[in-house]
């Protein structure tokens, strides 16, 4: 049962990622997220639409504003970072690598759990569409594999 709503939560976060754009809808959404009394986590997933905008100072601003308002809700936070695309490109790979490691780096100061898809995506051809930017059945299968297995194997305060 809990896998099943962690499950839910997960594709709930993904559709609303992609309908809410400007920062205070997505900062109104998440707080009314992490608040919910009957929820223990928070799942937060950057996705890569952002780094086409060259905009990645406001996006860390934005990403500090968002995780100091996270660590108020007293719930074990998660924070998945974004999934690398296979298209060409190397100034999309970099602003990708970059925003992961960044987060990395960020979550570890904060004392947020950081989830590194980074890493486990790369240069994986079958999991994504044929447009090498979305992931396939398969590249969701593992996304939603990896985390619930960060979730379930963190341990809890």
């Amino acid at each position: 049962m809990v896998n099943k709503k962690i499950a839910d939560l997960l594709e709930d976060i993904c559709r609303l990622s992609d309908e809410l754009r400007d920062k205070d809808a997505l900062l109104a959404r998440s707080m009314e997220v992490a608040f919910d009394a009957d929820l223990s986590h928070v799942i937060i997933h950057l996705g890569t639409n952002d780094t086409v905008r060259r905009q990645s100072e406001l996006r860390k601003n934005y990403f500090k504003d968002l995780f100091n308002l996270l660590k108020s809700c007293c719930k074990s936070v998660f924070i998945t970072g974004p999934i690398p695309t296979l298209s060409p490109g190397v100034e999309r790979f970099s602003r990708l690598i970059s925003l992961s490691t960044w987060l990395w780096h960020i979550c570890t100061a904060q004392n947020l759990n950081f989830i590194d898809n980074f890493n486990l995506f790369w240069n994986c051809l079958g999991f994504y569409l044929h447009d090498r930017l979305h992931p396939s059945t398969l590249g969701n299968s593992v996304l939603t594999a990896n985390i619930l297995h960060a979730v379930q194997s963190t341990p809890t305060d």
